[in-house]
């Protein structure tokens, strides 16, 4: 079994991109609800032994326009748990369970929207698939859930749903 301290331990890096939609409560009165943006993250990771393991790493999930010529953002660093189960020699399949800690950011010109910053600790909690096309490289599928803090709302959820490489140290 390896730990996070040990050289052996920080197996893989990636990087993704996809589309994020935000499910936060309507702080301008007339919103359609449905906004998405593109999202990217980037990520490392390590196992324990062949089914538990870590993630660290940094989301952006963009900046929509949420009408009114405002708009809402959300970023973060997240920590997860992960368990997944081999495809063979270079696929899996795998959850994360984990926390993100949020920055989030809703900015208008009208001076009847809570505009403002808010940040701090939410859940977060997804599933994926590794489909490895070599032992090193391999294309990586994310869906995820992330809850953020908004200053206008409380908290509420992001979606994602991404796709990228991922590199393994073999």
């Amino acid at each position: 079994m390896a730990m996070p301290y040990q050289t052996n331990f920080w197996g893989y890096v990636g990087g993704n991109i996809g589309e994020s939609k935000f499910n936060a409560g309507c702080p301008i009165g007339n919103c359609n609800g449905d906004w998405k943006d593109t999202t990217y993250k980037i990520y490392g990771g390590g196992k324990f032994n062949n089914i538990f393991g870590l993630e660290v790493g940094y989301v952006d999930m963009g900046e929509p326009d949420i009408g009114s010529n405002s708009k809402i953002s959300a970023r973060g660093l997240n920590f997860s748990g992960t368990a997944g189960f081999p495809i063979g020699a270079n696929s899996s399949i795998f959850a994360k369970l984990g926390t993100t800690w949020g920055r989030t950011k809703l900015t208008s010109p009208s001076t009847a929207v809570s505009t403002g910053k808010s940040d701090g600790w939410g859940w977060s909690g997804g599933v994926g698939a590794l489909i490895g096309f070599t032992p090193n490289w391999g294309v990586r599928l994310d869906l995820d859930r992330y809850n953020f803090k908004f200053a206008s709302t409380g908290q509420d959820t992001v979606d994602t749903a991404t796709v990228g490489l991922q590199y393994s140290f073999r």
